[in-house]
């Protein structure tokens, strides 16, 4: 860790290099530890640390920007001077007038001093504990686990100086014997919360619960969708109908249907970087506080997520979800989480007469924006319900399916959810996901394993 005196003094010396009166520095360091683990030996352990800053600088209603890795005073000043320069370009994308106002960032603790401190060493021990479980089963484990001890700082010339430490762990593995597979994974800010054990007790039992995969027709099914599942959905349904971004190129169903019901009244969707029970984060990469956004409520479409440039076109404020400019789908959120509805597994396995359970989704890809229409696999777990119990394995589907659509039909949710994080190694994002058993899901194809 750089240290919040540290961090803030250097990038106040990086914005004294500024030449122009709108300069906008942004900081994001980590110390990142994983233990990637294959075939039930740990085969890439690895440990990296990097800070990295993103200088923006308007100059007649241009921007220009520039980034630099390394805490090298000088790097940052010619990053800065970068920056100037392509603003001037003729080629310079047009902007606002001005950078983000100092405003109140509400405090949080997304920081564990445990996490921090923990070695390498003692993730990989932690791995090891998992591959005991594996022993005399015939099947080996694969996966990875990685922890994040990390900083954020905004500085800009308008008096905004904002920083934020937090520390973030992810642990995922697959148990895998022949042709059959189990998948678990635990999330949270504090090392101590990860069980590893409790990990691979769950992904051998989702592997070798039956010996062998039978196979059944596509078409539609009743499904309880596993937490996994779940967020996998929400994942890709906030790409393409939650940010406004997506609005205004006409590609989200948000935009087009404020205030109607575009789904059922079980299904509340929102991003909340407040919830402790996420990775919380106060404020974005514009020094903007991150507010709560709810983009479905109770089935009702309602609102989508901006940055400072999207908030101007829409004549509203920013919500506090702007992204660095190293990328380029515009404002999103990364603190997604689904309301918790009423139900245990038991309940919700109960109501089904017969139907399927889900464990995850994976090689999802977008067929219809509009209709948040997706494509993709089944993996780790599918298991046929009948009156309420788990009676077989069942092999793998292709499923194309209305994200949307699959809540409309919403039976029931249940009352427990689990952070699940996707994406990049170390970048603390995450999803809280409950089981959500949903009606017709349609599956169109099958495979032989």
């Amino acid at each position: 860790m750089i240290g919040k005196e540290k961090l803030l003094s250097f990038l106040k010396q990086g914005l004294r290099k500024a030449r122009f009166p709108q300069t906008e520095i942004f900081a994001y360091a980590q110390n990142l530890r994983a233990i990637r683990f294959a075939n039930s030996t740990v085969h890439q352990p690895m440990e990296e640390t990097n800070v990295n800053f993103g200088v923006k600088v308007i100059r007649n209603g241009k921007i220009g920007y520039a980034s630099v890795n390394g805490l090298d005073l000088e790097r940052l000043a010619n990053a800065v001077q970068e920056a100037e320069t392509s603003a001037s370009l003729p080629q310079a994308l047009p902007y606002l007038e001005s950078f983000a106002e100092p405003k109140p960032i509400e405090p949080v603790n997304s920081f564990s001093r445990l996490t921090d401190e923990a070695e390498s060493s003692k993730l990989v021990d932690k791995v090891k504990l998992m591959f005991k479980h594996g022993n005399g089963t015939g099947g080996t484990f694969a996966g990875i686990l990685w922890s994040v001890s990390g900083e954020t700082g905004v500085l800009n010339t308008n008096g905004v100086e904002l920083y934020h430490p937090f520390t973030a762990v992810n642990c995922q593995a697959v148990f895998t014997k022949e042709d059959l597979s189990g998948f678990s994974a635990q999330a949270a800010s504090d090392l101590s919360k990860i069980d590893p054990e409790k990990i691979a007790d769950a992904s051998v039992h989702r592997a070798l619960r039956f010996k062998e995969a039978h196979s059944l027709p596509p078409g539609e099914y009743t499904c309880l969708l596993d937490e996994y599942a779940t967020a996998e959905l929400l994942l890709y349904l906030a790409y393409i109908a939650f940010s406004a971004e997506a609005v205004e190129t006409g590609s989200s169903i948000i935009g087009l249907k404020q205030g109607e019901k575009i789904a059922d009244s079980k299904v509340t969707i929102s991003d909340n970087a407040y919830n402790p029970l996420t990775f919380q984060s106060p404020f974005d990469v514009e020094g903007v506080p991150r507010k709560k956004v709810v983009f479905i409520d109770r089935g009702i479409a309602k609102s989508v997520v901006h940055d400072r440039f999207t908030a101007h076109k829409f004549k509203t404020e920013s919500t506090g979800h702007a992204v660095p400019f190293d990328f380029s789908e515009g404002p999103l959120p990364l603190n997604l989480e689904m309301a918790e509805g009423e139900s245990s597994k038991e309940e919700l396995l109960k109501q089904i007469k017969r139907g399927l359970l889900i464990t995850r989704f994976h090689y999802i890809r977008v067929v219809h924006p509009l209709k948040t229409m997706v494509t993709g696999m089944t993996r780790d777990g599918v298991f046929l319900v009948e009156n309420g119990e788990i009676v077989s394995r069942i092999k793998n589907f292709r499923f194309t399916e209305g994200i949307l659509n699959a809540f409309s039909k919403v039976k029931a949710v249940s009352k427990n959810r689990k952070l699940v994080t996707f994406g990049e190694v170390g970048f603390p994002a995450g999803i809280l996901a409950p089981k959500v058993l949903t009606e017709n899901f349609s599956f169109t194809g099958t495979t032989h394993f």
